[in-house]
């Protein structure tokens, strides 16, 4: 009975441990990509020329970061909209999560930055070297969100060591116990349904922890895989997007190529008209 108990508990505590966990390394994932969008788009801002409205984005959350970002800077809100959604739920652990998020934003703003400055060489050069800069910081930003679940984990109380103690317990308890069986049997035989409905409350609470936990684990996963859908496809449209951004610039040169240094054909046309 009481190692029943006892067993009972130390799942509830181990489930309790784990829920506790995730809800954790969630938050601690959510406030270092804040931390990191937000640096992303001050970078962003202050090497296309536009400093003066840094001041005016909003980093208290993610929403208002989104909100405080004008429409008209295409590649701002073109990277917020990539990466605010993003939680890379596939992957096994919180650093191998944010490294993989510091990777791809260092990625999206070297491809920004090509757009912007890519006919500047100079202009680019300072972007690169800054960027250099910026991807340090990410990596303080990972450090310290790492160490904050490391410390979170730490006061977790571990299940295993409960477990342990509670059966030292039970082991003494159970040794010093001599008395006889069918004597306990008839002195606790009133107290039989009084503990009967004290196993089934304590069954009843397991039951509704356990749908708790299955309808809680349910939902994670169909939101991991929507989002690591609406990842695959924002990563589809960016990298075309890019290309038609990188396609349009070329054609853009060539056209200001061919204003500067007009052809001949005009020219001809002109002669044969005259």
């Amino acid at each position: 009975m009481k190692q029943r108990i006892s067993y009972l508990f130390v799942f509830l505590l181990s489930y309790a441990s784990f829920t506790y966990a995730q809800v954790s390394e969630t938050l601690s994932f959510e406030q270092a990509k804040l931390e990191m969008l937000c640096q992303a788009i001050r970078f962003n801002y202050r090497y296309q020329g536009q400093s003066a409205y840094i001041k005016t984005l909003d980093c208290r959350s993610l929403k208002a970061l989104g909100n405080s970002i004008p429409s008209r800077f295409k590649s701002s809100t073109r990277l917020y909209k990539t990466y605010a959604e993003r939680s890379y739920s596939q992957l096994p652990d919180l650093e191998s999560r944010l490294e993989k998020l510091q990777k791809d934003l260092i990625a999206e703003l070297e491809g920004i930055g090509q757009i912007a400055h890519g006919d500047n060489a100079k202009k680019l050069q300072e972007w690169n070297r800054a960027l250099q800069q910026l991807n340090r910081e990410f990596e303080s930003i990972r450090a310290r969100a790492l160490q904050k679940q490391s410390q979170t984990q730490e006061a977790v109380p571990a299940p295993e060591a409960t477990f342990s103690e509670q059966t030292e317990q039970e082991t003494i308890m159970l040794q010093e116990d001599t008395h006889d069986v069918s004597a306990d049997l008839t002195e606790n035989a009133p107290s039989h349904g009084h503990h009967g409905l004290w196993i089934i409350s304590i069954l009843s609470a397991f039951v509704a922890l356990a749908s708790a936990g299955i309808a809680y684990v349910i939902y994670v996963r169909s939101k991991s895989e929507m989002a690591a859908l609406r990842e695959v496809v924002y990563e589809r449209y960016n990298l075309l997007d890019r290309r038609f951004d990188l396609f349009y610039q070329q054609l853009t040169k060539q056209d200001q190529e061919t204003g500067a240094n007009p052809s001949s054909g005009p020219q001809a046309e002109e002669d044969d008209e005259a």
